[in-house]
């Protein structure tokens, strides 16, 4: 242990050098608030939806309990247009192996489009036969 160990700021500065390093730590602590303010400003105002109110939408059980919002109308119709059971996910009609375990072609495992309707594969021959 050296000598150093147990000394303060108090024992190796002046008293103004103290007044102002408590001043500027002060003026950092102000800072900080004023960032965490004004953080909390703009995630207050993103909360907002483009009518002005509050969006209400729920994430329940695995889906979106949408409010009716205009962001959530927009929501809701972007999700329309993504995969759904007993439609082809247009795979290349193959199990993937991925981090989180096996990824399976929709169609093969009966989740996905009647054979018939089934579209999944290579896009065009040329990737076929490379």
């Amino acid at each position: 242990m050296s000598d150093y160990d147990d000394m303060t700021n108090a024992d190796v500065m002046s008293a103004s050098e103290m007044a102002e390093y408590e001043r500027d730590a002060e003026f950092a602590l102000d800072a900080a608030d004023e960032r965490e303010a004004l953080e909390r400003e703009k995630a207050e105002e993103a909360a907002m939806t483009s009518d002005g109110h509050e969006c209400q939408a729920e994430f329940i059980d695995g889906s979106w309990d949408y409010c009716g919002c205009d962001d959530c109308n927009d929501r809701e119709a972007a999700d329309a247009e993504e995969w759904r059971p007993g439609q082809c996910d247009r795979c290349y009609g193959e199990t993937v192996s991925g981090p989180l375990g096996d990824v399976h072609c929709a169609c093969a495992i009966g989740q996905g489009a009647d054979p018939e309707d089934c579209q999944c594969g290579p896009e065009d021959d040329s990737e076929a036969a490379s």
